[in-house]
């Protein structure tokens, strides 16, 4: 499964050695493979049918429908999301001044993009995976740069959803952005076992990387190259994610988002 880009830094004790090339242009490729829970302790207000009777509380579990409404949500598929088949497209260089705008105009932070971008990526690997990835081995590459931040955060996600992950750190801690540094970090306290976690590469240098893969996820909007024929073989089906970037950032550049996510954050975009 492959991630596609937008522009946006790894821990253990502060010392991370080195691996491989990660692909770029937010083309992340891996072999990616809730239960709900009471949550913050203390009886809800109706926790049995007769806490809310004749004070006004109602009982949740006549309001509470789909996912919440039972330990176990429904298993969602590529199958089962919505799809699109004309979307806008950006430029390298106009989704970075997009990113300019969202965190300096706009004032959203790149932590919080990240973190919706690693949960978008979490979700679809698990809809790839066929709804389900309790007790499946996942494998994600994690680069220097936002990419490997995104891969980090998606990981930890998958951890929480039952798989069992790895983690291969593509470069020293020096290369590294600080905020991808600051998701490895948080990746290896959610596990009992970092050195099984994450796997440092070997000192052998870097080689080209040539992946095609069986799904790619885009982010907030698609790169003018995904979607051309000759682009296809590479990036398998495509998906596009909503990450929280505003519509207004994408108007400053002349681009209407409005209503591209009205049927559903993740969809799939059909060839044109």
């Amino acid at each position: 499964m492959a991630r596609a880009s937008r522009a946006r830094g790894n821990a253990d004790n502060g010392r991370l050695p080195h691996r491989g090339r990660t692909a770029q242009h937010r083309e992340m490729v891996g072999a990616f493979a809730d239960a709900a829970g009471s949550g913050r302790g203390g009886p809800t207000p109706a926790a049995d049918s007769t806490a809310g009777r004749g004070r006004g509380v109602p009982d949740r579990a006549y309001h509470v429908r789909g996912a919440q409404a039972h330990p176990h949500r429904s298993r969602v598929t590529f199958d089962d999301l919505p799809t699109l088949r004309a979307v806008p497209t950006v430029t390298a260089a106009q989704m970075a001044e997009v990113d300019r705008i969202t965190a300096q105009d706009l004032h959203i932070p790149v932590e919080i993009l990240m973190e919706d971008a690693s949960r978008q990526i979490a979700v679809a690997a698990r809809a790839f995976l066929g709804g389900s990835v309790s007790g499946k081995r996942i494998v994600g590459l994690v680069g220097t740069g936002n990419n490997g931040g995104d891969t980090a955060g998606a990981l930890r996600h998958l951890i929480g959803w039952g798989a069992r992950v790895a983690a291969e750190v593509a470069a020293p801690q020096e290369r590294a952005h600080e905020i991808t540094r600051v998701q490895i970090g948080r990746l290896l306290l959610v596990t009992a076992s970092p050195v099984a976690v994450v796997h440092y590469a070997s000192q052998s240098g870097t080689r080209d990387l040539e992946a095609r893969a069986a799904a790619t996820v885009t982010l907030a909007l698609p790169k003018t190259g995904l979607l051309r024929p000759e682009a296809s073989p590479y990036v398998g089906t495509l998906l596009l994610a909503d990450v929280g970037i505003p519509h207004a950032a994408f108007s400053r550049i002349g681009v209407n988002t409005s209503r591209l996510f009205e049927r559903g954050d993740l969809v799939r975009i059909l060839p044109p």
